[in-house]
């Protein structure tokens, strides 16, 4: 898969991103120096080293597109298995992403307590709530999120999502998710792949 470079995202070298998302053993084999953010994801599919991919294109996003791609993986992979309040979910970091104001983001973490968050839907929207802000009820003093757990969070969302619903598609989901952070990094919609 060729990946052309990636405008939306703002670091030169791929060693910048890999530095933040704990790449696995063979990911960390994979980078070279001076390589760019391009050339690792590509490496990375090539050696189907695509959880590396995944986590790596997490981080490197802005991360209201990681959600944002993120909410796109979860609906396509787990399809007509999103519940009610899973939809209840997605339709919360959609109102986010399109307008990412506190109470937005807020609300997101309400819907996300309903599904739980140890599942797809779950984690994306921690995903959402750990964009920014303060993890803090209103009206205490802020607690920022550590920078790490928002991406971190759509890495599993989207990991998780290829494997539950069929785990023998995950190749395939794999890929197709990849082509949407493609698209979304370099300025589409990530929903024509």
């Amino acid at each position: 898969m060729k990946i052309p470079a990636l405008q939306k995202v703002s670091v030169a070298l791929a060693s910048d991103v890999l530095a933040k998302c704990e790449p696995t053993d063979d990911g960390k084999k994979l980078a070279q120096p001076g390589m760019t953010p391009s050339r690792f994801v590509e490496a990375a599919v090539a050696a189907e080293a695509f959880p590396d991919a995944i986590r790596f294109l997490a981080f490197a996003l802005p991360i209201r597109e990681a959600v944002w791609w993120a909410c796109l993986v979860v609906r396509d992979s787990l399809g007509k298995e999103i519940t009610p309040q899973g939809a209840a979910v997605l339709e919360a970091v959609e109102a986010w992403v399109y307008k990412p104001a506190d109470a937005n983001r807020r609300a997101v973490f309400a819907k996300g307590e309903a599904v739980g968050f140890d599942n797809p839907v779950g984690y994306l929207a921690l995903g959402a709530f750990w964009s920014g802000g303060s993890m803090a009820p209103p009206g205490l003093p802020e607690v920022p999120p550590d920078p790490a757990l928002a991406p971190n969070a759509v890495a599993a969302a989207i990991l998780l999502a290829a494997v539950v619903s069929g785990p023998e598609q995950a190749v395939e989901r794999y890929g197709r998710a990849l082509a949407r952070a493609v698209s979304i990094a370099n300025g589409g919609d990530g929903r024509q792949i």
